[in-house]
């Protein structure tokens, strides 16, 4: 089993903080309205992209996440952080990748703004 993490960097024009990469695999979050951080109680689309896990399954889990569709190589999900979903200023993103028999895991850590 492999597992990593990943946060979001402070550099406001910084958009793909959310990368993972092992050799010519890897597993990007994209925040789809461009920013690098979730709002605070405002639900944000995000989508979750798997490149060169060629029919690999995986899944994605946390509190306050929806999702809206997927393939075999994405996933869309809609993400609303509230007080209760937030770990210490973050949302919480685990994605698991089934690689032949070894489930390689990610934790993306997505900083939330509050007003």
């Amino acid at each position: 089993m492999i597992i990593a993490s990943a946060c979001g960097s402070k550099e406001k024009n910084s958009v793909n903080d959310f990368v993972f990469e092992d050799g010519n695999k890897k597993v990007e979050l994209k925040i789809l309205n461009g920013k690098n951080y979730l709002d605070f109680n405002e639900p944000t689309k995000i989508r979750i992209e798997l490149i060169n896990y060629n029919d690999n399954k995986f899944a994605v889990s946390g509190m306050g996440i929806e999702k809206l569709s997927s393939t075999k190589t994405n996933m869309d999900l809609e993400i609303k952080p509230t007080e209760s979903t937030m770990t210490n200023g973050h949302m919480e993103i685990k994605t698991t990748i089934l690689v032949g028999d070894e489930k390689v895991n990610y934790e993306f850590k997505i900083p939330v703004k509050t007003k």
